[in-house]
Order: structure tokens, then sequence, then C-alpha cells
């Protein structure tokens, strides 16, 4: 059995595991039916936590869903927390951030057995249901998997704290004061977000200023772009890579990314306006929709998303770096800068 072949069974087997388990915990125990304000607080919770998402690389993020699950658990029921979860991460997932609603489903299939175990034992088997797959497939590199780890640990950590805050409050301090926990805990959230952000942005220009440094060194051309699309290839996924250069007033193909879809032909004609609009303003585009956008009138199915970004040199623009996805609604703000 392939890899591919074992992760989409694992796959399938999550999102249907995830739905049986959900739908016995809610049969099994009616406690939930009772509970609609507290059902909604857990519902808004894990909405605002499921999309306010930390990316650690390029296949894995960090979010604070564990803390709903651990503290719903404890103050509000197993039941009526699943429910809450698999409607937050649907709704973070599927309406808010645009993804498959088979890859949104699988994710609560991540999270809901995980839901039977508490503290250590829901971070392990919620984390490790979660990176099997990129295990399995071999898609994180050693220094990836450190970064993770490190990281995983620490967001971890702050889970617990702010569990055991929410629970302690709920327990033996009165309503009024909820709300003001409630605003303490967000804006200390907000700060904690901002600064894994910050650290995890770091490392990877750490990184970026290391690749630099040896790409003009005494390295050819070709070399040069090779290192840049494996650097890039960690942190942005595409069907196709390419570098467009400045060369007798015309844009030439200067280097075609041997990472990529399979079939792969020629650029659309109608990109070639494109191009000439980012070398001209200086500004990244990104198409979000190629197939409804009607500056690209005739892409293949295969093209979804484009991104263009001019290569400048100074102040002057020498080129561009273009990414093509099958996917629609692929590259992000943070993508772009990332690729800027």
């Amino acid at each position: 059995m392939t890899a591919n072949r074992l992760v989409t069974i694992y796959s399938r087997a999550l999102a249907i595991g995830g739905s049986i388990a959900l739908g016995a915990a809610l049969i099994v125990d009616p406690r939930w039916t009772g509970q609609p304000l507290e059902l909604l607080g857990l519902l808004i919770a894990a909405v605002l936590l499921r999309a306010g998402q930390v990316p650690l690389s390029k296949y894995s993020y960090l979010t604070q869903t564990g803390l709903v699950a651990l503290a719903g658990s404890l103050v509000v029921g197993a039941p009526a927390t699943a429910l809450a979860l698999a409607g937050g991460v649907l709704g973070a997932d599927w309406l808010w951030q645009k993804k498959m609603f088979l890859a949104a489903l699988v994710n609560v299939g991540e999270l809901i057995p995980a839901l039977f175990f508490f503290c250590l034992a829901y971070f392990v088997i919620s984390r490790l249901l979660f990176y099997f797959a990129l295990i399995i497939r071999g898609k994180l590199e050693q220094d990836e998997r450190l970064l993770i780890l490190r990281y995983e640990c620490i967001g971890y950590g702050a889970t617990v704290i702010a569990t055991g805050i929410v629970v302690g409050t709920v327990s033996y301090w009165p309503p009024l004061a909820w709300v003001f926990v409630a605003a303490a805990l967000g804006a200390l959230g907000l700060l904690f977000k901002h600064t894994l952000e910050e650290a995890i942005a770091a490392e990877e220009l750490n990184k970026i200023h290391a690749m630099e440094a040896v790409i003009t060194s005494n390295i050819s051309l070709e070399d040069s772009f090779a290192r840049i699309e494996r650097l890039a290839h960690r942190l942005v996924d595409w069907g196709d890579f390419r570098i467009y250069r400045r060369q007798e007033g015309t844009l030439r193909l200067a280097y075609r990314g041997q990472i990529g879809r399979a079939q792969r032909g020629e650029p659309t004609p109608d990109t070639a306006a494109v191009r000439e609009h980012v070398t001209r303003t200086g500004e990244s585009v990104v198409i979000h929709d190629v197939t409804h956008d009607k500056r690209i009138a005739d892409a293949p199915l295969a093209v979804q998303s484009l991104v263009m970004v001019p290569l400048k040199f100074g102040d002057h623009v020498i080129g561009t770096l273009e990414l093509e996805h099958h996917k629609r609604k692929v590259y992000r703000g943070k993508d772009v800068i990332t690729i800027n």
C-alpha cells in the first residue's frame, strides 16, 4: 500500500469516525439540549480560536482550540463541547477560510476522538492524529520537526494555564467577574499569538538570510534559482514556479521550477499583460479565482490561483516570480509577504 493510499484511507476514517463518535456522544448524553447558552459561547470561542491559527510551516499550524476542549469538558460537559468544537471547526475551516468541506470534516475527526481524554492524553492524541499524514508522506524535514515540537509544547503549556484560569473563574467567582477575566484572557491570547508569529517569522528570516549568503557567493544563476525554489517550497505550495527576467527590454523565462505538477504546458498568453503590469507598477498581483477573473481568459483548469510578485534590485524591477496552484484562494496576505 502506498503512502498516498494510506493517507486517503486515514482521512476518510477520521471524517467518518469523528462524525460517528460525535453522534454517539450526543445520543448517549442528552444534557447538551438544555445548555443553549453554554453551547453558543463554546461555539463562538471555537470559531475564533480555530480561525486565529499560527502557521508553523507550509503544512502545519498551531491553534488554541484545546482551551475550548479542556475547559468546556470540565465546566459544561463533553457532549456540548464536542458539538461546539465540531461546529467551530466546520465554521472556521469551511465557511471562513474556504477550505473544502471534506477537509474540514477530517479536521473535526481529529478533535472529537481526543475529547474522550484529558490534559496530556488530549494533547498527544489530537496532535498525533494531525501530524500522522505528514509523517507518513515524509513532508516534514528534521529542522521543521524540531520547530513544530518546540512551539506545540509552548502552545499546549499556554492552553493548560488558560484552562486552569477558566475553570477556576467559573467555579469560584461570580458571573460578573467572568466578563473581566474573559477580556483579560483575550488580550493576553492576542499578545501570545503575535509573539509566536514574530518568533516564527524571525526563524524563517534567519533561514532566508543564510540562503542569501549562499546565493550571493560564487555560484551559477541556475543554481541560485534552484536554491531559492527549495527554500520557497518549504514555506508555500504551488503547481508551477516561474522566474521571469527582463532582458533587452522584454521579459523572458529565466527559470522554471523542478517541483510542480506533472504536466505543465506553456503559461497562458494572458499572463503576459499581468506580468507587464507587475513590472510597471512594482506591485504584487494575486488572483484568487482564475476561472472568474477577466484578466486571464484561457487558463487551464489546473490553474485556479495565481500570484505574481516583482523581483527588485534596489528601486528597479528586474523581473517577476510567479506561482500557480490548482486550488482557489490558496495565497493569502501572509503568503504574499513570505514570497516577497
